[in-house]
């Protein structure tokens, strides 16, 4: 894995500051808006003003699982035209990161997940080390959830349908577009970028891991962070899932478009 310049260090930083406690997600006891319905027909004439209530947070974090389900099913399908295309318009980008992050702020332990990402950047980050990928994973995964397989099991669930979210975002970014014009603030876009860090590293391991059966990845990831020096579950210097961070592709254009230049 190639090592992270200091500059990451500082863009990392401004994303993870997104809001006043260090942690993108905070508890509250939310209640969903009397006007809000997350099983609506998404269409252009809805779909940004539909994004912007679950962007806001309050609406999306106070979802029950089967109703976050059911409006990222909706969001997905009209980002991806039924799973055929990259989200390459303003409203499919808006609908692409809605998604994303319905899936994970209804999750207590995909949330708890995202805002663990602080544990890992000094050493992701250092020019002076280069850490084992299944040391960062352990690492930031919660002592909580590596006693609770069911809990994990589900957080990574949602974090791999997520990352479906993120990377159709990603892959339907120019370099002319701007999260300004899906109704983002910078301090939102790097909440977004935040996440699609965490949910598209957490869905390559898994892919990684399990060949491309996720529960085959699911399994050998519970595997990992039981014990990270484990042989069976061990990444190549090939299929380091933290080289997403690095090249090309989905995770790297989300990070350009939220405004952190991840070139080294």
């Amino acid at each position: 894995m190639e090592k992270r310049l200091p500059f990451f260090i500082v863009a990392l930083s401004l994303i993870l500051l997104g809001s006043c406690s260090g942690n993108l997600f905070m508890d509250a006891g939310l209640e969903k808006g009397p006007d809000f319905d997350a099983d609506v027909t998404i269409t252009d004439s809805n779909v940004m003003s539909y994004s912007e209530d679950l962007f806001d947070g309050e609406i999306s974090e106070s979802l029950s699982s089967s109703e976050a389900q059911t409006a990222y099913d909706n969001l997905l399908d009209y980002a991806t035209d039924g799973g055929t295309a990259d989200a390459d318009t303003p409203k499919k980008q808006a609908a692409a990161a809605a998604a994303g992050k319905v899936m994970i702020e209804s999750n207590d332990d995909a949330k708890e997940l995202v805002n663990s990402l602080p544990d890992i950047i000094s050493e992701l980050t250092a020019d002076d080390s280069d850490p084992d990928p299944e040391d960062l994973i352990a690492t930031f995964v919660p002592s909580d959830l590596k006693n609770d397989k069911t809990a994990f099991t589900e957080a990574i669930n949602d974090l791999l349908a997520a990352a479906d979210a993120f990377n159709a975002l990603g892959s339907g970014l120019s370099d002319t577009d701007d999260p300004g014009d899906i109704g983002l603030s910078d301090g939102d876009a790097g909440g977004i970028a935040q996440m699609a860090i965490v949910a598209i590293v957490v869905s390559t391991a898994v892919d990684t891991l399990g060949s491309g059966d996720s529960d085959a990845g699911i399994e050998d990831l519970w595997t990992l962070v039981q014990d990270p020096t484990d042989p069976s579950v061990q990444f190549s210097d090939d299929d380091d899932p933290f080289d997403q961070l690095d090249d090309a592709g989905s995770l790297f254009n989300i990070l350009s478009w939220a405004g952190y230049d991840t070139t080294f």
